[in-house]
C-alpha cells in the first residue's frame, strides 16, 4: 500500500468523539496522519520548502495530491514574495598586524543576517569597534550586541562602512534567519553595499581581543577582515493553497478557516536543508489530517484549510490572502496552527491580536484544547504569526503555539523531536471544536 493509500484508509476509520453540550460526533485525526506528511515535508524533495524553491513546488503537489484524494476541491492562490535566497559565499577571515590570518566558521562562529534588507557579497577592510567616535569610510564594524543592529545599521552604510559585524544576542550561528524586520506582508527595500554578518560571542570576543591588541601599539594596523554573505534577494512566485469543505451543500460560508505555513528557510549555498519538523511541517500536518477527516466524516458544517506560502518572510502569504480572500471572511473564525507537538514539556500557547473577537476565540480554542488534554493559555496581543492580517482585517482569529524554540530554523529540527500521540491529541481537540456547529444542523 501506498503512503497516500494509507493515509486515506487512517483518515477513513470508524470513531466517535463526543461533544461538550452532549450530542456524539464522529471523528478525530489520526496523529499518524499528520506525521506522515511531517516526514515528506521536512525530506530532501521539499529541501527547507523556502517559498519560490523547486522544494515550495514539491511540497504544494504533495498536499494537493493528499487534499484531492480524499475528493476535496483545491485552489492555488499565487502572489508575489521578496525572499532574502542563500545563494552566494560565506566566509569570515581576519588577518592581523603580525601576519597571521584566523578562519572562522560558518554556522558554529558566524551567519548571515539580512536585517534591513540589506544584501551580500563580498567586503573587505580595517576592524574597528563600533564606538561613537566615528570610523573612516571602508571600515568593517565590530557591534556589540547591545548596538541594535537592526536600528542602525542603515545609518551605518550611509556613513560609509564597508560591512558590519554584530554579535548575536540570543540566537546562534546555527540558526537560518529570514525576516528582514520590514513591516509584515510588504515587499522588503533591498539596500546594497554593506555585507552583515552575525557573530557567536566566542567570535565576537576574538575579534575585538584582536581589535584591543592593535589599538595597544601606536603605530600598529588594524586588523584587517574578508568577508562575504550568502544573502541575495530575489522576487519570486509564492502559492497558497486552498481547500473547502462545504457541509451544507449551499453557498459557501465557513464557520471556520483552519490554516498552517508550508514554507520554511530553505537550504544553504552547500546544499544542506532545515529539514522545519516543529517550524512548520507539525502545523500543516495537522491542519491536512483535518481536512482529511473532514472529507471522510462529512460533518454538516462549511470548513476551510488554507495552506500559506511566505510566512517566514513576513506573513506574505496570509497578508496576501486577506487582501483578496475567495470568499467573504466575516462569519469565518480563523485557527492557525504553527509548532505543535514537540516532546518537550512545552505548554501550549493561543495568541491573538487582542479585541473582544480575538480574545473570545483563543478563550474558546483554549479550552477546546485543555479539555482533550492539552494545557493551553491564552495570550494577547502577539501579531508575529499568520493569524495577524486577519485580526487587522477584523475577523477573529488565533494562532495555537507549542513554542519550543530548541531546534528552531536548525537542521536539527526533525520528525524526531514531535510526539505523534500529542498531534493526534491536538488535532482531536480542534476537530471537535470547528464541527460542533454540525450538531445543530437539520
Amino acid at each position: 500500500m501506498t503512503a497516500l493509500s494509507t493515509i486515506v484508509a487512517a483518515c477513513s476509520r470508524s470513531a466517535e468523539t463526543t461533544d461538550a453540550d452532549g450530542p456524539s460526533l464522529p471523528g478525530g485525526i489520526d496523529g499518524r496522519a499528520a506525521f506522515s506528511a511531517i516526514e515528506a515535508l521536512t525530506g530532501p524533495l521539499s529541501a527547507g520548502r523556502i517559498v519560490g524553491g523547486d522544494g515550495s513546488a514539491a511540497t504544494r503537489a504533495y498536499l494537493r495530491a493528499r487534499l484531492e484524494a480524499v475528493g476535496l476541491a483545491v485552489e492555488g492562490l499565487e502572489f508575489i514574495e521578496r525572499v532574502a535566497l542563500n545563494d552566494g559565499e560565506a566566509f569570515l577571515r581576519a588577518r592581523t598586524p603580525g601576519g597571521a590570518t584566523t578562519v572562522f566558521e560558518y554556522r558554529s562562529d558566524f551567519r548571515e543576517a539580512p536585517i534591513n534588507g540589506f544584501d551580500g557579497g563580498r567586503a573587505s577592510g580595517p576592524l574597528k569597534r563600533l564606538t561613537g567616535s566615528g570610523f573612516e569610510p571602508g571600515t568593517i564594524l565590530l557591534a556589540p550586541k547591545e548596538a541594535r543592529p537592526s536600528e542602525i545599521a542603515a545609518g551605518l552604510a550611509a556613513a560609509g562602512a564597508a560591512g558590519l559585524l554584530f554579535e548575536l544576542d540570543k540566537s546562534s550561528p546555527a540558526l537560518r534567519p529570514l525576516w528582514p524586520g520590514h513591516e509584515p506582508g510588504a515587499l522588503v527595500k533591498v539596500k546594497h553595499g554593506m555585507p552583515i554578518l552575525g557573530l557567536s560571542g566566542e567570535a565576537f570576543a576574538a575579534l575585538a581581543a584582536m581589535v584591543a591588541t592593535a589599538g595597544a601599539d601606536p603605530g600598529a594596523d588594524a586588523p584587517f577582515i574578508e568577508l562575504a554573505s550568502p544573502v541575495r534577494f530575489a522576487d519570486v512566485i509564492g502559492a497558497n493553497l486552498l481547500a473547502v469543505w462545504n457541509g451544507d451543500g449551499g453557498s459557501f460560508e465557513p464557520a471556520y478557516l483552519v490554516m498552517a505555513h508550508y514554507d520554511h528557510v530553505g537550504a544553504d549555498p552547500d546544499g544542506s536543508y532545515f529539514p522545519g519538523a516543529l517550524d512548520n511541517a507539525s502545523g500543516v500536518g495537522v491542519a491536512l489530517a483535518l481536512a482529511e477527516a473532514a472529507a471522510s466524516y462529512r460533518p454538516r458544517v462549511d470548513l476551510a484549510f488554507l495552506f500559506t506560502d511566505a510566512e517566514e518572510g513576513g506573513l506574505g502569504g496570509s497578508t496576501a490572502f486577506v487582501s483578496a480572500p475567495p470568499f467573504p471572511l466575516g462569519g469565518a473564525s480563523v485557527i492557525n496552527l504553527d509548532m505543535l507537538g514537540s516532546c518537550a514539556e512545552t505548554r501550549y500557547s493561543v495568541y491573538s491580536s487582542g479585541g473582544q473577537a480575538g480574545v473570545s476565540l483563543s478563550l474558546r480554542v483554549e479550552r477546546a484544547l485543555s479539555s482533550g488534554g492539552i494545557p493551553a493559555t491564552s495570550e494577547h496581543p502577539v501579531d508575529v504569526s499568520d493569524h495577524a492580517p486577519f485580526a487587522s482585517a477584523g475577523v477573529a482569529a488565533v494562532t495555537v503555539c507549542e513554542y519550543d524554540t530548541e531546534h528552531y530554523h536548525r537542521k536539527d529540527d526533525l520528525p524526531e523531536y514531535l510526539d505523534t500521540d500529542e498531534l493526534d491529541a491536538v488535532g482531536d481537540a480542534l476537530y471537535r471544536l470547528i464541527t460542533t456547529a454540525a450538531v445543530a444542523g437539520p
